[in-house]
């Protein structure tokens, strides 16, 4: 960074900010810098001017550019006068070029502290992987970031580029109630655009010397990681009749066509449940998608699993019923007891799921206590477990 000062008769110096580089982060901001002017004459503190020896050497040059410019002062007096003013002004500025960096060291290198050097749990050493969190502060670039840096919280590990002894919930569960301020790996890397404290993104990082250094970041919706859960961003209409659908998970956008069925005219037509399930949609929100041999199958607005308190696995017997073809025989139903804020539910397994043995299985797992994320659904038959977790944010318990 080029430094500058400027030098008049009634010699005084003003402080000032400039942006000399664009930052990777955001190139839209930039890292500031420092001059020192006044309103008359100029004379260049060279870059590489780092030591005192070198600024005196510019200052005399400077001093000598004042004994010689044209003042109103030709008498001797005026120049004596001249000279002792450029002395002064010449030890003032060596006195603030020479403290530049204890003024840096106090009270700022606390802020730097605390906002470059992030607090995150030992767990997270030589993490690379994927996170999502909900943005707290959007920092761009200053004196003591030139890159600037997004803060998140509510962070929860989506996966891992690399093998680690730690699991995604494990992880998330250390980082509960913790906020990791996250930068740039180089200038090829940039914050998603209008992103603001209140979003919500996606980050792909490695920890790197106590930093966290991201690699791809997006916005993003919670959500988006589960298996069957998109964000829908808008229909297509094809000139055919033909009708798509575009959807994003974390950073991959693609397109899916309602499937073509023959209409009561007998000319194809977008599968008109499907169609008005879509026209119901809102831009820009999770739905939950069943996708069959590549086709569409249904498609509904998202809804965030419920948190409830496991409290024992249960049976139900289901006597045989001939009456229906074929007959149903005898059978043993598995499920589960849960508190919903409180009040008992029981949910069982739909003996007609695909996952009957999985589900039955993880149950099983299951300690009384513990908080999982539930999904149900209820038919004239009963209420019908479509699938279960543990509660990453419960630390396993």
């Amino acid at each position: 960074m080029r430094k500058s000062a400027w030098v008049s008769p009634d010699i005084h110096a003003v402080i000032g900010l400039r942006h000399p580089a664009s930052s990777p982060l955001f190139p839209n901001e930039s890292a500031i810098g420092i001059s020192w002017q006044s309103p008359n004459w100029e004379c260049m503190l060279s870059d590489d001017a780092t030591d005192l020896g070198a600024r005196g050497t510019r200052l005399a040059s400077l001093m000598a550019l004042c004994e010689t410019s044209d003042t109103p002062a030709h008498s001797k007096q005026g120049e004596m006068t001249m000279r002792k003013r450029a002395i002064l002004f010449a030890g003032f500025v060596i006195v603030c070029l020479g403290s530049l960096p204890l003024w840096q060291g106090l009270g700022p290198r606390e802020a730097r502290a605390e906002q470059v050097k992030f607090d995150m749990p030992k767990e997270m050493t030589g993490f690379q992987g994927t996170l999502a969190g909900k943005v707290a502060v959007v920092k761009p670039p200053d004196q003591w970031s030139t890159s600037g840096w997004i803060g998140i919280g509510e962070i929860k590990v989506l996966g891992f580029s690399t093998k680690t002894a730690i699991g995604a919930d494990a992880l998330t569960a250390a980082l509960k109630d913790k906020y990791e301020n996250i930068g740039a790996k180089d200038k090829t890397v940039k914050a998603p655009d209008g992103v603001k404290a209140g979003d919500w993104m996606i980050v792909d990082c490695a920890q790197v010397e106590g930093h966290l250094r991201a690699t791809r970041m997006a916005l993003y919706h919670p959500g988006e990681e589960e298996a069957n859960c998109y964000l829908f961003l808008k229909k297509v209409e094809e000139k055919d009749g033909r009708v798509g659908i575009v959807l994003r998970k974390l950073y991959q956008e693609s397109t899916v066509v309602l499937p073509m069925r023959r209409g009561p005219d007998g000319k194809p037509a977008p599968q008109a449940d499907l169609l008005e399930a879509v026209k119901a949609l809102t831009e820009n929100s999770p739905v939950a998608v069943e996708l069959g041999q590549g086709q569409l199958k249904g498609i509904k607005a998202y809804e965030p699993p419920m948190r409830v308190e496991f409290v024992k696995k249960v049976t139900q017997k289901v006597e045989a019923d001939t009456t229906t073809k074929p007959a149903v025989p005898e059978h043993t139903l598995v499920g589960m007891e849960v508190k919903d804020n409180g009040t008992s539910v029981t949910i069982m397994v739909d003996p007609k799921g695909k996952s009957v043995g999985a589900m039955t299985g993880q149950i099983g797992s299951f300690k009384p206590g513990q908080f999982l994320l539930i999904r149900s659904t209820t038919d004239t038959r009963g209420t019908w477990l479509v699938d279960a977790r543990v509660d990453p944010e419960s630390g396993g318990q």
